[in-house]
């Protein structure tokens, strides 16, 4: 699914910058399986990432959880630490189909990564 910049700028933007509706938002997202969209839609943040990184130490297994970090930390170009996040997305949700193409991407990425002279 694409997700035009218009919808990224008058929608995800707002709901990002206030920490209630980040949750729901990635609930929402997980759901409609638009998260490959948004990673090119909004650059991530640093302070994003760590932030998403400690909620997560409080619930591990939450899948939707695991999905907005590996999803964050693609989008900050942390490979090594996306990679773990969907796979445990998979592991705690089997039929997952984000957190499926997600490991094939990164891996998919990483291989090429690895093959490089």
């Amino acid at each position: 699914m694409e997700l035009p910049g218009a919808a990224a700028e008058n929608i995800v933007l707002p709901m990002m910058s206030e920490s209630a509706n980040r949750s729901k938002l990635w609930r929402i997202i997980a759901v409609l399986g638009i998260a490959p969209a948004l990673l090119h839609a909004v650059p991530a943040r640093a302070d994003e990432v760590a932030d998403i990184y400690q909620r997560l130490q409080n619930d591990p297994r939450n899948a939707a959880l695991n999905l907005q970090y590996a999803a964050a930390a693609e989008k900050a170009g942390k490979l090594k630490w996306a990679l773990p996040a969907y796979e445990r997305a998979l592991s705690s949700d089997p039929g997952n189909r984000e957190a499926k193409s997600g490991i094939d991407r990164i891996t998919a990425r990483l291989r090429a990564e690895a093959n490089r002279p």
